[in-house]
């Protein structure tokens, strides 16, 4: 029988459990830098802030609470100027809490914020806010387009 040989080219195989090479080190070094970066980029790039809520009545607690107290229903154009349902707009500020006060003959009725349909959600959540922070409760939202249709807008 004839024997086949690979050809090495010049070059001799190390026999099998020949010679033995020096095992390669790993450092974990670079791994720890790399760790330690990547911990101190998300610990800066994260945020701490404590989210706060803006509480908000449903239709039927609205409907259900109301009573006797007036509700005021105030529309939320794209611009992010409250308006009143004469369209006299309400200002940011301390004076905020007072012109409401003041459209709900001074008692404390529902509040109904009433966006059109080209306001950002970032504008809504930024009237909300305004209005939580200058003390107006409670609040909730209607459709502007069911204000209209003479629907209860929620």
């Amino acid at each position: 029988m004839a024997s086949f040989e690979f050809p090495t080219a010049g070059h001799e195989l190390p026999a099998f459990g020949g010679e033995q090479r020096e095992p390669v080190r790993i450092s974990l070094t670079p791994l720890i830098d790399v760790v330690f970066i990547l911990l101190v980029f998300f610990m800066l790039a994260s945020s701490y802030v404590e989210w706060g809520a803006i509480n908000l009545m449903s239709g039927s607690d609205l409907a259900s609470d109301t009573g006797n107290r007036p509700t005021l229903t105030l529309s939320l154009g794209s611009d992010g100027v409250l308006r009143d349902s004469a369209g006299v707009p309400l200002y940011e500020g301390e004076r905020l809490l007072d012109a409401v006060m003041a459209r709900l003959d001074g008692q404390r009725g529902p509040v109904v914020v009433a966006p059109s349909q080209s306001v950002s959600l970032q504008t809504v959540v930024s009237a909300l806010d305004t209005l939580t922070l200058a003390g107006v409760t409670p609040l909730s939202m209607a459709r502007e387009e069911a204000l209209g249709d003479g629907g209860d807008g929620t």
